[in-house]
Parts: C-alpha cells; sequence; structure tokens
C-alpha cells in the first residue's frame, strides 16, 4: 500500500480524534465550573446585578456561566478594601456587557476546527488577552493615580494564577502583567511623581503578596559536549526572601550532568556570589530541570543564574569585569 494512500486513510482519523479530545475537554472544564457555582457563597454587593460567588477553590477573579453568568472570586476578594473590590466587579461586568464568553467559546471553536495549524493557537491566546487590555482600559480610564494603584495591586495579587480557560475570563494573567501595567501608566499622562509613585507601589505590593520574587532571567547554559542538550522544562528559582529584602543581585554557577532519559543530576556549584546566598535555591531549581532524551546523556555541562532584583537604569553604561 502506497504511502499517500496511507496518509489519506489515517489523517482523518487522526484529526477526528483531536477534536474529540478538545471537545471534551471543554466539557469536562464545562462541567467543573458549574459545580463552583452551585457550591460558591452568595456576596451581597447590591450595586451588581449579576450573582457574586465566593468559593474557596478559586485563585483569581472570573466570569463564568453563558444562560446566567456569575462572577467568581477567591476568598482573598473579601479581605480588599472596597475600592479594589469594585474594580475586580466592573472588570467582569464589562467582560458580561461585551459577551466576552460567548466570543470566547466561537473564538476557541474556530480554534478547534483548526487545530494543526500553530497560529490559530497564538492568534486565540493573543485575542484572550487584548480582552483583558481592553477591560483595564475600560475600567481605570477615569480612575486617579491612587485608584489606579490599587487596582495595580489587585492584578499583582492575582497575576501569579491564570489559567487560560476556554469557558471564563482569566483575570489574573501574568503573561501580560507588565503591558497591563505599562498601559495604565500611559493612561495616566505625564505626572512624573504619580508614574514613580505607583511603580514604588507595585513594587512593594509585589513582595507582599507573592513573597518571592523569581530569578533566572538571565540563564546562559554552556554545553561543552554536545550543543543539541536542550532543556524542555526550566523551573526557576526562587528567590531567597532574605536577600530580596536586602535587595541583593547574585549569581550562581554550576556544573550537572545529564541522564539518557534527561534527568538532571551531580549538580555542583562552581561559583557563586555572594556566596551560599543563593547557592540552595539554584540547586533545588535546576535538579527540577528536564532535558530531551539521548542515546548517551550528557557530563560537565555549565549553567550560571543571575538573580536580578534590582535592574540598573538603561542609561547607566555597563561594563562586564572579568
Amino acid at each position: 500500500m502506497s504511502s499517500g494512500l496511507l496518509d489519506r486513510l489515517y489523517l482523518p482519523y487522526l484529526y477526528g480524534a483531536v477534536i474529540t479530545l478538545l471537545v471534551a475537554n471543554i466539557i469536562m472544564e464545562y462541567g467543573y465550573l458549574q459545580r463552583l457555582i452551585q457550591h460558591g457563597r452568595q456576596l451581597d454587593i447590591p450595586s451588581v446585578k449579576l450573582n457574586v460567588l465566593v468559593h474557596p477553590d478559586i485563585e483569581s477573579p472570573m466570569l463564568a456561566g453563558f444562560i446566567a453568568p456569575s462572577i467568581l472570586v477567591p476568598i482573598s476578594f473579601t479581605l480588599l478594601d472596597e475600592s479594589q473590590q469594585q474594580a475586580i466587579i466592573q472588570h467582569e461586568v464589562y467582560h458580561y456587557q461585551r459577551g466576552d464568553l460567548w466570543a470566547n467559546i466561537l473564538a476557541y471553536g474556530l480554534t478547534v476546527l483548526f487545530w494543526f495549524n500553530p497560529l490559530m493557537w497564538l492568534s486565540y491566546r493573543r485575542f484572550r488577552q487584548d480582552q483583558e487590555l481592553s477591560c483595564d482600559a475600560q475600567v481605570t480610564a477615569n480612575m486617579k493615580a491612587k485608584a489606579k494603584i490599587a487596582y495595580s495591586r489587585t492584578l499583582l495579587a492575582y497575576s501569579q494564577h491564570a489559567p487560560l480557560s476556554m469557558l471564563h475570563t482569566h483575570y489574573g494573567d501574568k503573561t501580560i502583567l507588565k503591558e497591563r501595567i505599562l498601559q495604565m501608566k500611559k493612561q495616566h499622562g505625564k505626572s512624573t511623581l504619580a508614574l514613580i509613585g505607583m511603580t514604588l507601589a507595585i513594587g512593594v505590593s509585589a513582595f507582599m503578596f507573592n513573597q518571592q520574587v523569581f530569578a533566572g532571567n538571565n540563564i546562559s547554559v554552556e554545553n561543552k559536549t554536545d550543543s543539541m542538550a536542550m532543556p524542555v522544562i526550566r523551573i526557576e528559582p526562587s528567590y531567597p526572601i532574605n536577600a530580596a529584602k536586602e535587595g541583593l543581585n547574585g549569581y550562581v554557577q554550576m556544573s550537572f550532568d545529564i541522564s539518557s532519559n534527561g534527568s538532571v543530576g551531580n549538580v555542583r556549584v562552581t561559583k557563586s556570589s555572594p556566596k551560599q546566598v543563593f547557592d540552595a535555591s539554584a540547586v533545588e531549581a535546576l535538579e527540577q530541570w528536564k532535558y530531551q532524551p539521548s542515546a548517551t546523556g550528557f557530563k560537565d555541562l555549565q549553567v550560571q543564574l543571575d538573580y536580578v532584583i534590582h535592574q540598573p537604569e538603561k542609561s547607566v553604561e555597563r561594563i562586564t569585569v572579568k
């Protein structure tokens, strides 16, 4: 049997199987969201026509449901001040008024039909992200500087919890957090003091809410054996709290081996600065990395993890001294 005939017999089954899996996934998600809505505790917010429900399993505010949409919020929502609560509610209400949930399911349906085209998935993600930017712009258009700072804090509070769902909005999308903050800065105008105040507030609130910052923005790997050792999973190390409080920057250089199944082992620190400050965090992260499987594995690879909590101004000349 020719390969062309095999392709014609095989590809339709593959296409149908993938679509079946994607549709099954969205049906399961619908059932999960309905259970959340049914078991949510009603919050009394008279100014909102939609039901606002608090649920312990929710980590970020969302609008969910089609026939009778509800706003689901995490328990931490009740700890926010009234202005922050109102800003979140307005954000989700604007999603509802525009019919974003129906638009999302339509966009997802088109993406499923053309699941084999990566551009469809990229376009779908950008479509969802633009929705969040649009709602932010609507909510913060007439806000004063203090209100924008409060809104920025809520974004930071929920920025670590943002699964891209087809059936609900995703308020805490950390992948476009910087873009959302910059958008609010541009809206504010030319007040330098207000921008500085917002930046300081964002930095402080990020530390208070997340209690850690992530290192590894600058990761360099030197493979002395083979340039084809490709990582498939990189775990970012957590920034030690004491180092973050003191505003310390630093780096850790390590050597390590890769087994034939892609696991990392035999991690040893070869150089670090400041000594013993970031070592444990870096080793713990590197041991969780995964590489593509290979026939024999690799020995004595090197990596440097840079811990940078305060980036220098772009106008400052930087000279590397070795």
